[in-house]
């Protein structure tokens, strides 16, 4: 793969090395990525799948091209997996585990000052499914609908959330603005939750 798209600062410290990436470095599986405080990044991968970092996102990739997997370990990312070239393609955070085949999904990993993990997951175009790792249990989570996992505790039942109304699923700079810029904590309270 490679960096598409780059605004902001992009690390990469793979091999204890820490080295500045720009558009057109490649990206393999052994990349640690860390976009800074601002800006925006895109990587496409040749297996057919794409990911556009939000500010402050820590993740790495465990994988070959056959069974991609990536690893969020902080902030968020969008990403857009064609069905067709992949057969399996999972997205792992402290929480769960995303497996998808051909759609578009946003997840999201924050962790709190105690330390404490929780995924938000909401689904643009086809279904993902969401493996609980602290209960084991899967939930199918279809399009226009999403989920919390806290961690330590059971996935939410899936359901339209009203944060999800203002992110920017953009990949085409050609198109218009490609940062995304939502914040979830601002928009998540119990009084609302949902959207009709």
């Amino acid at each position: 793969g490679k960096v598409t798209f780059l605004s902001g600062q992009l690390e990469d410290s793979r091999l204890e090395k820490t080295i500045l990436l720009k558009k057109g470095d490649p990206i393999d599986s052994g990349s640690k990525l860390n976009l800074g405080d601002s800006g925006t990044a895109i990587l496409n991968f040749d297996a057919g799948y794409e990911i556009k970092m939000k500010p402050k996102s820590r993740l790495s990739f465990q994988s070959d091209s056959h069974s991609p997997m990536v690893e969020l370990h902080q902030g968020g990312i969008f990403t857009s997996v064609q069905p067709k070239k992949i057969p399996k393609f999972r997205i792992r955070t402290r929480t769960a585990v995303m497996g998808v085949r051909g759609t578009r999904f946003f997840t999201s990993q924050e962790i709190s000052i105690d330390n404490k993990s929780k995924v938000w997951m909401c689904v643009q175009e086809g279904k993902v499914e969401v493996l609980n790792q602290f209960t084991g249990k899967e939930t199918l989570v279809s399009e226009g609908l999403g989920v919390s996992i806290p961690e330590g505790e059971g996935t939410s039942d899936p359901a339209a959330f009203s944060w999800t109304k203002g992110l920017n699923w953009n990949f085409d700079p050609a198109q218009g603005d490609v940062q995304d810029h939502s914040n979830i904590q601002n928009h998540y309270s119990p009084m609302r939750f949902y959207y009709d």
